[in-house]
This record gives structure tokens, C-alpha cells and sequence, in this order.
């Protein structure tokens, strides 16, 4: 049987580092920042759980599924906090259309996946521990 997650270990793996890339380039003046030490923490989050899940061990489903949520929680945090702030600009310089165009753009992705993770847990395709 093929692994239910294969899309998501792909696209972690592929452009988990990118996103850290650019999200470190986008606060490089502000690295100490709890904006950008926290996003390190969830990308360290979610790669650790794609290869837990790529071994398909239990653990990995359950630290996905956290992932899910606290990368949910952030996306749409970081968005309303773009749209409050507003008038204040971005950390790099980047126009805040630009900026909300493309938090707009993680809210959708990020709901996905989470909705597809809680979807693949329900039917019940538990990994063996």
C-alpha cells in the first residue's frame, strides 16, 4: 500500500527549506525575533514528522497532525496580524499587498493539508508502531 502522506513528505521536503529560506531572508535585520524563531521551530516540527511519517511509524502521524495545527494556527495568526498592521509595512520592505497576497495564499495551502491530515486520520489508516 503506498504511503497515504507521499504528498505531503514530497512537498515538505521539497519546499520546506525554501519557505525557511525566504522567511529568513524576509526578517534577516530581526533574526533573534520571536517571529522568525518560531517559524525555525515549525519547520523543524514538520520535517521531523515527514520522516517519521516516510518510516510510517504511528509518531509521525500524531507529530504531523500537531504540525498541522500549530502551522494552521500561525498562518492565519500572522495574516490577521499583516492585515491589523497594515499601515505599519513589512519587516523586509516588501509591499503589504504583496505580503497578505502570499499569507493569503499559505492560509489556503495550510488548510488543505490540514484538512487532507484529519482526513486520512479518520478513515483510519493508522501507521504500526
Amino acid at each position: 500500500m503506498k504511503n497515504p502522506y507521499r504528498y505531503e513528505i514530497a512537498g515538505i521536503f521539497a519546499l520546506g527549506p525554501l519557505i525557511l529560506v525566504g522567511e529568513l531572508w524576509r526578517r534577516w535585520g530581526d533574526l533573534l525575533s520571536p517571529g522568525c524563531i518560531d517559524d525555525f521551530f515549525y519547520f523543524l516540527i514538520a520535517m521531523f514528522a515527514a520522516y517519521l511519517l516516510r518510516k510510517r511509524k504511528y509518531a509521525g502521524q500524531l507529530l504531523w497532525l500537531y504540525a498541522c495545527g500549530i502551522g494552521t494556527f500561525g498562518i492565519y495568526f500572522s495574516l490577521f496580524a499583516s492585515l491589523y498592521h497594515y499601515d505599519q509595512g513589512d519587516a523586509s520592505g516588501v509591499a503589504m499587498p504583496v505580503v497578505v497576497a502570499f499569507k493569503c495564499v499559505g492560509v489556503f495551502l495550510v488548510t488543505l493539508i490540514s484538512v487532507r491530515a484529519f482526513k486520512i486520520l479518520r478513515t483510519k489508516r493508522f501507521f504500526e508502531n
